[in-house]
């Protein structure tokens, strides 16, 4: 909500200086294309329409807000959710509209992927019509003969006792089903590990698809009843009812196992030109990043100018590889633009550069003899650079040994500030050489002590 009402405060701002307001369809086609990139299909279906009934010409590199460009092509998003959510009339209804067609080949993205799942629900359109599910029959039993009645006969002996009766179920037919049974079992655990994993799992297309594999699930479990009654009844009918059933479920789960895969590639394509979209999001800001810099380097003057002219063509280099869609090519294009900026600023760091002006000041009462001002001095330590610290401390000691000296060298706490600057300004720039001239002998040597 606060990113929509930001861009409205934009546009309205636009307006105000530019000119009328901006349609609202363009605020849906965005919103409906992140839908998209989370899954949220019924959405991304609802705003399709909603953009369609205001704007139904697609094209490319249509105008939003300022310079802002995208590829209008809300054809294509409400048909990929109409297949997600397992529509594939209004799918291709939506695919095969002439004129998205057109724009849609232009987008190499995008034009492989639509033709992708035009085929897709062309075949599922097809399994659909030439192999109908079989109905379930019920397990009935043939009827049982009423028992002869046989005439009253005279007493005889008693007849032979029949051999025991033979199994009707064959061990193979038992043996074939149980395996098919099986067979099934595990692509429906295949599915479910699927449905729960990267990129498939917490999404719209997750839960449409649990729903199916809920309905194949439930049909196996009865095919396994059945199985079970079967061999504890002896019953041929039974096992080949458990037989269809396991037919129907395995070939369920074949389809709904080719729309597991669909669903991941389109999310992962989907999850792939988000990246990218972000990459090159970045990738602007980079090039944007640049202008204090670049500024910050003209001031430094001409020691910088190698290396400003190395980071303009790493900028130009990386500007090229925005027009491609290569996320490879921007993301080594902007690793190299990284470079050049960091040589920049290493140029930076070491031109030279002037003393600030509350330095120099300090410098001017130092040499005008004003030892006591120096003396006094609050915070050299607050200046910007380490070295120009230093700098500060190690004029202050000299002057608070002026002060010292004259003072009959008898402050032993002024004698002790001199060695603690003399301590923090070594420490600040290890390079720190007192001035010979500016500086007497024996300030040196205490220096050289601390």
């Amino acid at each position: 909500m606060a990113r929509r009402l930001t861009r409205w405060l934009l546009v309205l701002a636009v307006a105000l200086c530019s000119g009328p307001l901006l349609a609202d369809y363009k605020d849906d086609y965005q919103d409906g294309v992140e839908a998209a990139g989370k899954g949220d299909w019924a959405t991304v279906k609802r705003l399709m329409q909603s953009v369609l009934r205001e704007n139904s010409k697609p094209q490319r590199n249509m105008r939003t807000y300022g310079v802002n460009r995208i590829d209008f092509v809300p054809h294509y998003y409400l048909g990929l959710a109409e297949l997600r959510l397992n529509n594939c009339q209004g799918a291709l209804q939506a695919f095969n509209n002439a004129a998205s067609k057109a724009v849609v080949a232009q987008v190499r993205e995008l034009s492989g992927q639509q033709s992708g799942f035009i085929k897709q629900c062309e075949d599922q359109l097809r399994l659909a019509q030439n192999d109908p599910p079989k109905p379930v029959v019920p397990p009935v039993d043939p009827p049982k003969p009423p028992p002869p009645v046989d005439p009253p006969k005279p007493p005889r002996p008693d007849p032979p006792k029949p051999p025991p009766p033979t199994a009707k179920l064959a061990s193979a037919d038992v043996q074939r089903v149980s395996n098919a049974l099986a067979s099934a079992q595990r692509s429906a655990r295949n599915i479910q590990s699927s449905l729960g994993a990267a990129p498939l799992a917490g999404t719209g297309d997750a839960r449409a698809l649990s729903g199916d594999l809920d309905a194949s699930k439930r049909q196996l479990s009865s095919a396994e009843t059945q199985l079970a009654n079967a061999r504890r009844q002896d019953s041929p009918n039974l096992l080949a009812q458990a037989e269809d059933g396991i037919k129907q479920a395995a070939g369920a789960l074949r389809v709904l196992g080719d729309r597991v895969e669909s669903a991941k590639r389109g999310l992962a394509a989907a999850a792939e030109a988000e990246a990218l979209r972000l990459t090159k999001r970045r990738a602007q800001k980079d090039i944007s990043d640049l202008q204090p810099v670049l500024a910050e380097a003209e001031a430094a003057g001409a020691s910088t100018a190698a290396a400003r002219t190395a980071l303009a063509q790493q900028s130009s280099a990386l500007q090229s590889a925005l027009k491609g869609d290569d996320g490879k090519a921007i993301d080594r294009a902007v690793a190299a633009l990284a470079t050049a900026r960091r040589d920049l600023e290493q140029a930076i760091a070491g031109a030279p550069q002037p003393a600030p002006e509350e330095l120099r000041r300090y410098v001017g009462l130092y040499l005008a003899g004003d030892y006591a001002a120096v003396a006094s001095w609050a915070a050299p330590e607050q200046l910007p650079r380490a070295k120009d610290q230093a700098q500060g401390l190690l004029l202050r000691a000299a002057a608070r040994l002026h002060q010292y000296v004259r003072s009959g060298e008898m402050d032993n706490a002024l004698s002790a500030a001199i060695g603690t600057d003399l301590r923090k300004a070594k420490s600040l720039d290890r390079q720190l050489k007192p001035n010979t001239r500016a500086f007497s002998p024996r300030f040196i040597e205490l220096f050289n002590d601390a």
